[in-house]
C-alpha cells in the first residue's frame, strides 16, 4: 500500500515538473515576474547569461509572452481632418518590433499566451490606439491636399511621433505609411 502511495506521489510530482517546466521558442521573450523579481528569458542569448528554459508555476509567477518578430499593424478608414477641419479618411500600415523585453512587458500587461498570433492581437490593440491619436493629431497640422501630395513627409512626421512614444514602451517603430482611403 506505501508503495503504491509513494509511486502515485512521485507520477503526480514527475507530472507537475514537466507542465511547469517551459522552453522559450526562438521567436519569442519570456518575462516572468516572480518571487526573485523580473526575470528575461530568450532562445539563443546564453552567451549573454539569459537562459532559454524555466520552471513555471502559474499561481506563484506571472509572465508575459512577448513576440520577437515584426507586428504589422493595419488600421483601416481613421477619420482624420485636416488643419481647416475638412473631414477625411485614412489608412496607416505599421511594422513594429519589440526592443526591450522587460519595458514591453511593463507597459503592456500580462500576456499570457503561448501562440504568436494571438500574442500580436493583444498587443496591436494598444498600439492602433495610439498610431490612430498621433496620425489625427499629426493630420491637424496639414492641409489634406498638402498632406496627400507630401504623404511620404506626412507619413515620416507620423512615424517619428510614434517612434518616440514606442521608445518609452520598449518598442521600436520599423516603418509606417500614411494611405489615402480610396
Amino acid at each position: 500500500l506505501y508503495i503504491l502511495l509513494a509511486i502515485t506521489i512521485a507520477m503526480i510530482i514527475v507530472l507537475f515538473l514537466t507542465k511547469s517546466y517551459s522552453v522559450v521558442k526562438p521567436h519569442q521573450a519570456h518575462v516572468v515576474v516572480g518571487r526573485k523579481g523580473k526575470r528575461l528569458y530568450m532562445a539563443g542569448r546564453e552567451k549573454e547569461g539569459i537562459k532559454s528554459t524555466y520552471f513555471y508555476v502559474p499561481y506563484l509567477m506571472q509572465r508575459s509572452v512577448l513576440p520577437l518578430e515584426i507586428i504589422q499593424l493595419k488600421i483601416a478608414g481613421i477619420p482624420l481632418r485636416d488643419v481647416d477641419m475638412a473631414k477625411f479618411s485614412a489608412d496607416v500600415i505599421a511594422y513594429v518590433t519589440v526592443e526591450d523585453p522587460l519595458q514591453a512587458a511593463q507597459k503592456l500587461g500580462r500576456i499570457e499566451t503561448e501562440e504568436t498570433r494571438e500574442g500580436f492581437l493583444l498587443m496591436s490593440k494598444e498600439l492602433n490606439d495610439l498610431v490612430e491619436a498621433i496620425t489625427r493629431n499629426s493630420s491637424m497640422t496639414m492641409d489634406v491636399f498638402k498632406m496627400m501630395r507630401e504623404r511620404a513627409q506626412f507619413s515620416q512626421t507620423v512615424e517619428d511621433q510614434i517612434a518616440v512614444q514606442l521608445k518609452d514602451w520598449g518598442l521600436k517603430m520599423n516603418d509606417l505609411e500614411v494611405r489615402s482611403e480610396e
